[in-house]
């Protein structure tokens, strides 16, 4: 193909120039910042007798070829595309006859062909970035080194693609796909233009606006800080750009007087909540032109690049930021049209970027949902879900079986706290589907009451069962009690120093700084299958007001370090068989 402007336009198949029979009606190839090259190549039948059929048939354009278009230019070739087949189509009609159509892609459009999960530790987003091209042989990755290192970065089902621009956008950075190189830097905005275009003599056309909406006197971004449970903030003000125009970023930004704030409620470093900042005003700057003119082709108009406009006047004359470039081929022209300037808005403001909900296998469910407890037992599964009305799933059939959460759960173990039937229950899904419930916790109302006055100190934490079993943790007083409805109770008490335990009887068992009492309004027995001893530094007093006190055991042994003495009104002292009186002297009467 020769027009113009154009020496030779040369495709090459696997490296191969593809014969001159296979007749090409137009080329279309589009690079974009942010965005991955594509080519687009139009092949008809004409008078050539090389129909489409045979042409699609023929490995020259098969899926996964590599792909290579340039231009020839005094024995200079220029590179315009590099990349792969993609898809093939055919049309037949009787107005335009056979037509073939090639659809190419750079090779990083491998990075976005699955979702994919992965943890990157104690690694720079430069790091990270290499690691994943690492993985895609055909791709030449030129990256610029980043500066922060993340404990642990987490990347979430999503394509290494998005992930790699998310990146990317955090630090400040653009990436480009040029050739067989994917390049991740910081935009050119001070490097020389390379080419130099006037409205009187290198327009075909051109459209342009310049509009302060996205641009703002500050770039807040905020996070919440656990480590020193505060907010903290980070700020950026207007970020230099491209040298067009005779109204800067600052000065726009002067107009506009408002602020651009980003938020997050992840604990994120002030390196790294500054670096975003620094970004969104870089890209907010870059974004205050938009629009494309269109150019006699060119080979070194490419994205990330500077092109000099003149003869638009003060207000839009200067260094345009190349956003992206379309380069059109047919058979007599060649043409070259710009993008102007960048988006504001990051990669993961697209829609697309996080998956579906409930992953596409049906229409998801948002938020958190209201439910009332219907069973508790006979779970078809036999997983320990509940029966949960959601009221207002109000179709035929309303109620859907749910796992319940607990605070602590594990084989024959945790902490077992079923919501009773009727109860109002909050309801969560599974990854947004509405097939996988899952109740997070019960609800207060001014109807389902709690069991004691909220106060604004908040000093009373309590436990109450339904049958009125209560454990309470009183803060103000440090006292732990543990109840029934029938009066049996167990006091911790640190205000007053002491624990004790008490029954519906009246028996009660204190421990104090007095020591340890016990009380029965009966009986207190003791046994051991052991031995039972008591010893006191002090003395020991058995007591019985008004009974009797007896010793029995196979042996009775009383022994005194001085006196032994024994009284009574009257006394006997006998043995069946043998009785034995011993001492020094025994003085009897």
């Amino acid at each position: 193909m020769t027009n113009d402007n154009i020496s030779t336009c040369a495709i090459y198949s696997n490296g191969t120039k593809i014969p001159d029979s296979f007749q090409l009606s137009r080329i279309s190839i589009h690079t974009e910042v942010n965005h991955i090259g594509k080519a687009t190549l139009r092949l008809y039948s004409g008078e050539s007798e090389v129909s489409p059929f045979v042409m699609s048939d023929a490995d020259t354009f098969k899926q996964g070829t590599d792909i290579r278009i340039g231009i020839q230019r005094e024995e200079k070739e220029e590179i315009l595309f590099e990349g792969f087949v993609l898809s093939t189509e055919i049309q037949v009609s009787r107005e335009q006859g056979h037509i073939l159509t090639v659809e190419c892609r750079h090779y990083a459009y491998l990075t976005t062909l699955g979702r994919k999960n992965a943890i990157f530790e104690n690694s720079k987003d430069s790091d990270i970035i290499k690691r994943i091209f690492a993985n895609y042989s055909d791709i030449t990755l030129k990256a610029a080194n980043t500066q922060i290192k993340h404990i642990a970065l987490t990347q979430y089902y999503c394509t290494d693609w998005d992930f790699v621009l998310s990146r990317a956008d955090a630090n400040g950075l653009i990436v480009i796909t040029s050739g067989k190189e994917v390049v991740v830097e910081e935009p050119n905005i001070t490097d020389k233009p390379v080419l130099e275009v006037s409205h009187d003599t290198d327009f075909f056309d051109f459209n342009a606006t310049l509009s302060l909406s996205d641009q703002y006197a500050e770039v807040n971004t905020v996070a919440w800080n656990h480590t020193e449970q505060k907010v903290i903030q980070e700020k950026a003000k207007p970020a230099e750009s491209n040298k067009q125009g005779d109204l800067s970023p600052q000065m726009l930004s002067a107009l506009n007087k408002n602020k651009l704030t980003y938020q997050t409620n992840a604990s994120v470093e002030k390196e790294s909540l500054k670096t975003w900042a620094d970004a969104l005003a870089l890209k907010a700057s870059l974004s205050r032109y938009k629009g494309h003119f269109t150019i006699s082709g060119n080979a070194e108009v490419k994205p990330g690049k500077l092109i000099t406009i003149n003869g638009l006047g003060k207000r839009f004359d200067g260094d345009v930021f190349i956003g992206s470039v379309e380069h059109i081929l047919d058979e007599h022209h060649w043409t070259t049209s710009v993008g102007i300037g960048l988006s504001r808005y990051q990669i993961t403001e697209q829609p697309d970027v996080i998956a579906p909900m409930a992953s596409g296998f049906l229409p998801g469910i948002q938020g958190l949902h209201i439910g009332k407890v219907k069973q508790l037992i006979k779970d078809p599964t036999q997983e320990f879900r509940l029966l949960i009305e959601i009221p207002l799933l109000n179709g035929e059939k309303n109620e859907i079986w749910a796992r319940f959460a607990s605070p602590y759960a594990g084989k024959e173990r945790g902490i077992l706290f079923v919501p009773e039937i009727e109860d109002e229950v909050l309801i969560g899904f599974l990854n947004n589907d509405p097939c996988y419930p899952v109740v997070l916790g019960s609800l207060y109302s001014s109807k389902n009451l709690p069991p004691v006055e909220l106060t604004e100190k908040n000093d009373l934490k309590t436990i109450v069962t339904r049958e009125k079993l209560t454990i309470e943790m009183n803060d103000k007083d440090k006292i732990i009690t543990v109840h029934t409805p029938a009066g049996n109770k167990i006091e911790i008490n640190d205000k007053d120093k002491f624990i004790q335990i008490a029954d519906q009887n009246k028996n009660c068992l204190l421990m104090d700084s007095n020591g340890i009492k016990m009380q029965s309004e009966k009986d207190i027995i003791l046994k051991a299958k052991g031995n039972i001893q008591v010893d006191a530094v002090s003395k020991i007093d058995i007591k019985s007001s008004s009974s009797d006190i007896a010793m029995d055991g196979t042996n009775v042994k009383a022994n005194a370090k001085v006196n032994l003495t024994l009284k009574g009104n009257m006394a006997e002292l006998s043995g069946s068989l043998k009785t034995t009186v011993k001492g020094g002297m025994v003085m009897i009467n």
